[in-house]
């Protein structure tokens, strides 16, 4: 039962991160355009 509880938190974590790195890549990519009225 811990191993599978570890293996949850690491994948939700792992998940998070490239989620968020994947946020942060697409939004630099679409926002140059954006950012010219700021």
């Amino acid at each position: 039962m811990e191993e599978l509880t570890y293996r949850l938190f690491m994948v939700a974590t792992v998940g998070m991160l490239a989620g968020t790195v994947f946020l942060l890549a697409s939004s630099r990519e679409v926002k140059p355009e954006h950012r010219r009225g700021v």
